[in-house]
């Protein structure tokens, strides 16, 4: 009627979801941040991870398991564990605290992962991979507003890395979006379509990498659990072949030649040793030597800071670098976070890991990929800090009574 004056509702939004959503989408996209610090992984999900947290103990929701809080006691000990003659590193003493907090929010708050943010995610990644596989001139200067730095420049030998330092770092993400999609899919939340068109589309990315990171993890996490769901001969040859026949064609053209990850795996394949030639994995079993030589040597670690000063005393005595001398040297700088951890902490981060671990209630064969792929982050690939160690450990609690899956 004219003249009569209608009331909007207002519009309101709920904090706390939303911080959550933030939360997850930064555990999910951990190299990005709005203010890039000197790290490759940043601390966004571990900021906004201790604001939900203090919003849980002042609402008084905060109910932890033992694991849960024994883990957080560790980690705020770790924080003070250092050695002020080796310098105080604000990102390794911080590194086991945001790793309890991640797996306490996951643990306790797995549905706020939802599959509209899944989806956000995979595409936020897959704009950035296409971006800067294609218009590397035009995405790289751009993305470095929202990451540390973008190694490659230009796309040759290796591949795009899209928003995250390495295209190795972008594959191992690729890799844990498909697992969230399978975890999704078994929950019957996305059709049998989505699941198999997402999986596809993060294999398309990964061949973008040009990882050989990617080439070995998303293949052996997708035939695992593909394999695992197979109940006879039959349903393995109707679901194997045709990506079998499809993977053999592509290697043995000789078409992806030019790709690194490719040329690893056929390296690999013909020769196993030669993963111990490869530079790369050399560096990682070096450092994973020397960690756990370390042990040996001083039970209690060196504290925080301690790493370079362990690994001279082990190359000393043991001369470690000669059993792999393709690795650059070590004695600096690992890129594996055991062997940092275990050279400045000893059985003190034992004892967090073993805690760590005892977080997953239950094995099954979605818990064994993700504690393998948490394993192999922690032990060879990333820094303690990476979030997506934590969130697939966390995940590793997930059920669903609908789901035989998650009995098995």
């Amino acid at each position: 009627m004219p003249g009569r004056s209608v009331k909007l509702k207002p519009i309101t939004i709920e904090l706390y979801p939303l911080l959550l959503a933030v939360f997850f989408f930064f555990v999910l996209q951990p190299f990005v941040s709005p203010i890039p610090i000197s790290s490759d992984v940043q601390p966004v999900a571990t900021i906004l991870g201790l604001i939900i947290f203090l919003v849980d103990l002042v609402k008084k929701n905060a109910k932890v398991g033992l694991s849960v809080f024994l883990l957080m006691l560790i980690s705020g000990f770790w924080v003070v564990w250092f050695n002020p003659d080796y310098g105080f590193s604000l990102t390794y003493q911080f590194g086991l605290l945001s790793a309890a907090l991640i797996t306490y929010i996951v643990i306790t708050k797995e549905n706020a992962l939802s599959l509209k943010l899944l989806r956000f995610s995979t595409y936020f990644m897959a704009f950035g991979v296409v971006a800067h596989f294609y218009f590397a001139d035009i995405f790289v200067p751009i993305a470095k507003f929202l990451v540390r730095d973008i190694k490659i420049t230009e796309i040759g030998v290796r591949g795009a890395s899209g928003f995250a330092s390495e295209p190795s770092f972008t594959a191992v993400l690729c890799t844990v979006h498909f697992i969230l999609f399978y975890l999704f899919y078994k929950k019957g939340l996305i059709t049998k379509k989505e699941y198999n068109l997402k999986t596809l589309l993060l294999f398309i990315l990964i061949l973008h990498t040009k990882s050989g990171t990617g080439f070995l993890y998303f293949p052996a996490a997708y035939l695992f659990l593909t394999f695992a769901d197979l109940l006879n001969i039959r349903s393995i040859l109707k679901f194997s072949i045709v990506p079998l026949i499809a993977i053999i064609i592509l290697f043995g053209s000789g078409f992806f030649d030019g790709f690194r990850g490719v040329a690893l795996v056929k390296a690999i394949a013909k020769n196993p040793s030669y993963i111990f030639m490869d530079g790369a994995a050399a560096e990682r079993f070096l450092g994973f030597s020397i960690g756990i030589l370390s042990v040996y040597e001083n039970p209690l670690g060196k504290g925080g800071g301690g790493y370079p000063v362990a690994a001279r005393e082990i190359e000393s005595k043991y001369s470690i670098h000669a059993v792999f001398p393709t690795a650059r040297s070590q004695l600096d700088a690992t890129p594996s976070a055991l062997a940092r951890c275990l050279t400045e902490g000893g059985w003190i981060f034992i004892l967090w890991l073993t805690v760590l671990f005892s977080t997953v209630s239950s094995i099954n064969r979605f818990s064994i990929v993700c504690l393998g792929l948490s394993s192999i982050f922690i032990a060879f690939s990333f820094s303690i800090a990476f979030t997506c160690t934590y969130l697939l450990i966390g995940l590793s609690n997930s059920k669903d009574r609908g789901a035989q899956f998650f009995r098995s």
